[in-house]
């Protein structure tokens, strides 16, 4: 969460990079430092968001935001092989379905070019 004016608020770009970031070193570790090989059970979500405000770069790169209605979400999925472009795809279908709930569109300068 960051905040504007003190008030608190979920960065949209911030939170899906950071999504991106921790899948890939979860892959990475269980590989690496754990030796488990692909395919993976994958769980991605957010708890307590109720209430906040969602905030977004809209039209003319202003600051735009929704509230959340509900608390929680969350995707499962099978990587069968854990790489980044497969990654990318079930994140984007728990970013597009948390802005689907929010009933935006999701910008598509949000998509890294390697999840397309």
């Amino acid at each position: 969460m960051s905040t504007v004016g003190g008030k608190l608020i979920v960065p949209s770009m911030a939170v899906e990079e950071a999504y991106r970031r921790t899948l890939g070193n979860y892959v990475t570790y269980a590989v690496k430092a754990l030796g488990i090989e692909a395919p993976y059970l994958v769980k991605a979500g957010g708890v307590g968001l109720k209430s906040y405000p969602f905030a977004f770069k809209g039209r003319h790169g202003m600051t735009e935001s929704a509230t959340f209605l509900t608390n929680e979400f969350e995707e499962r999925c099978i990587l069968a092989s854990g790489d980044v472009v497969e990654r990318n795809k079930f994140l984007q279908r728990l970013f597009d379905r948390k802005w689907d709930e929010l009933g935006l569109v999701r910008p598509q300068n949000y998509t890294p070019a390697d999840a397309e």
